[in-house]
């Protein structure tokens, strides 16, 4: 369990502003970063999209734009709905919309005991989209599913009346 009082990114800072010896400081931040990773493993999905979407100042209305996923899903990760475990599209839709990259989408993804079947045609193309389009919007990626004619990311695009 993390203790109340730790905070990586202010441990980090106050670690590389001391005087301890570079060796030191550089092993110790990789030993305070598997606290992070053990810490994480310890959360929901929906705990660590909630820390996600506030890091992004995410809001009801843009999560809705960025991921084409209905506004309960958002309400889901700030109300932290252990219950309601999502389906991998629904993962691969959120991490594509605020472009987390593929390790740590595959965290999520193990954090509601999934993966990526490396054997399933959609699995590889939406790795690929995670791993190559870092900056296109979701409907570019959509553009990529649709035309190979896999499931597209999101429940519907926004833009539609």
């Amino acid at each position: 369990m993390q203790h109340k009082n730790f905070d990586l990114p202010k441990t980090k800072k106050q670690i590389e502003e001391s005087d301890l010896p570079l060796d030191i400081k550089q092993a110790w931040i990789l030993e305070v970063k598997s606290f992070e990773n053990q810490s994480f493993s310890e959360q929901s999905y929906w705990q660590v999209m909630k820390k996600k979407l506030k890091e992004k100042n995410a809001n009801k209305i843009q999560f809705a734009k960025k991921t084409l996923l209905d506004e309960r899903y958002y309400d889901r990760a700030i109300n932290d709905e252990k219950r309601q475990i999502p389906e991998l599209r629904t993962v691969v839709a959120i991490a594509a919309g605020y472009d987390f990259d593929l390790p740590f989408t595959k965290k999520l993804l193990e954090l509601v005991g999934m993966a990526f079947n490396p054997t399933d045609p959609v699995h590889r193309a939406y790795e690929f989209i995670l791993r190559a389009m870092p900056g296109y919007t979701i409907d570019e990626k959509n553009e990529i599913l649709i035309a190979s004619g896999f499931p597209i990311l999101g429940t519907e695009r926004v833009d539609k009346p």
